[in-house]
């Protein structure tokens, strides 16, 4: 599946977390993707944001297989 910037999405383990998708790897710049590559993610993963239960924005990047669009 694919995502795009702006999309809802939400673990697909199911905790209900709907997180949004601020940047597609690879959109970014070469040095930017460079520091993801070195933590295992490729081109097209996602990073996104949420807010967590004490209302602090939080932010993180996953695989797109470990994501669903939100129902």
């Amino acid at each position: 599946m694919s995502f795009i910037v702006g999309d809802c999405v939400e673990h697909v383990s199911g905790t209900g977390t709907k997180m949004a998708v601020t940047l597609i790897i690879g959109s970014t710049n070469a040095l930017a993707k460079k520091a993801y590559e070195m933590s295992g993610y490729t081109d097209e993963d996602a990073v996104c944001e949420w807010f967590d239960k004490n209302n602090v924005r939080q932010s993180g990047s996953f695989k797109l297989a470990t994501l669903k669009k939100c129902s």
